[in-house]
């Protein structure tokens, strides 16, 4: 089988146009998964924050009810 070296050269910058768009693809799409585990992360401890304050709110708010009932 015989190539000559323009089509040699034409099937290794498709090769190298491709490789380089799958790795930069791979790495963008790395890092947005680590971005959306971040946020995930953020949310969990943020969910968690606001229902210890929340407890705390509804903890308040009884004794508010309290202390009105007593006036």
């Amino acid at each position: 089988m015989k190539f000559d070296l323009k089509t040699l050269l034409v099937l290794g910058g498709l090769a190298v146009t491709f490789g380089g768009f799958y790795y930069t693809t791979q790495m963008r799409l790395d890092a947005l998964e680590d971005k959306v585990q971040m946020l995930t992360d953020d949310m969990r401890s943020t969910h968690s924050t606001l229902e210890g304050v929340s407890k705390h709110m509804k903890r308040v708010s009884k004794r508010v009810t309290k202390l009105e009932n007593k006036i």
